[in-house]
């Protein structure tokens, strides 16, 4: 008999814990080599609030480096422009690329379409090659980028109650980059196991290479 009546309580507690609104905060910031990505969870309307701070790095073949390092260690002007291109031609290879990837997980992002909202979008991006033609030309190459992954957002997320924020800002006197990246979604935590499986198939696809000798051959 006590199973009967635990049964309908765990079955509501389930239920209270699933439709709980989530708020999830992004902020990134990339400096050259330098990178921190904080995630900010804020649940049962802000009574539980957590917080990470996660540095990213990528794996190399020869051990573990800062992500997109960039370096011109005992290289002539040519070879420097030389490699800026092949870096801008791995960037276009990289969004088709993803842009392969959307398509092949469309039918687990449309189990979320339009049910996220998302509250604030700040993207800023402030870069600056060795040579100025390139810096403009690589400046409307970021922002078509922009506009086609915010596009492609607006067609899962609800934009309603917020305007997005892209910048551009190409530096003709200096090289490097910093990208900063703010936004905050609001959800349910039961669509955070939809965002799981969205994840877990990424994951499981990760071992899908992008083929840069194909992209380089082309400079």
């Amino acid at each position: 008999m006590k199973l009967i009546y635990l049964l309908p309580i765990s079955l509501s507690l389930f239920l209270f814990f699933n439709f709980t609104p989530l708020c999830i905060k992004l902020k990134y910031l990339r400096e050259n080599k330098n990178d921190l990505l904080t995630v900010q969870l804020r649940i049962l309307w802000g009574i539980i609030n957590l917080k990470f701070e996660v540095p990213l790095i990528e794996k190399s073949a020869r051990g573990v480096k800062l992500a997109g390092s960039l370096k011109f260690k005992n290289k002539t002007v040519k070879e420097q422009k030389s490699h800026q291109e092949i870096q801008i031609f791995q960037l276009v290879g990289r969004v088709k690329y993803i842009r392969e990837k959307i398509k092949k997980i469309a039918f687990l992002i449309n189990l979320t379409a339009k049910r996220i909202r998302c509250k604030n979008f700040i993207w800023s991006t402030k870069f600056g090659l060795n040579d100025a033609a390139q810096t403009g030309i690589l400046s409307g190459i970021i922002w078509s980028i922009k506009g086609c992954l915010l596009s492609v957002m607006k067609n899962f997320f609800i934009f309603k109650d917020c305007k997005p924020v892209l910048q551009v800002l190409p530096d003709f006197n200096k090289s490097g980059y910093r990208i900063e990246f703010e936004a905050s979604f609001s959800l349910y935590i039961y669509q955070l196991y939809l965002l799981a499986l969205v994840v877990l198939y990424l994951k499981h696809q990760g071992g899908e290479a992008i083929r840069w000798k194909t992209i380089q051959s082309r400079v």
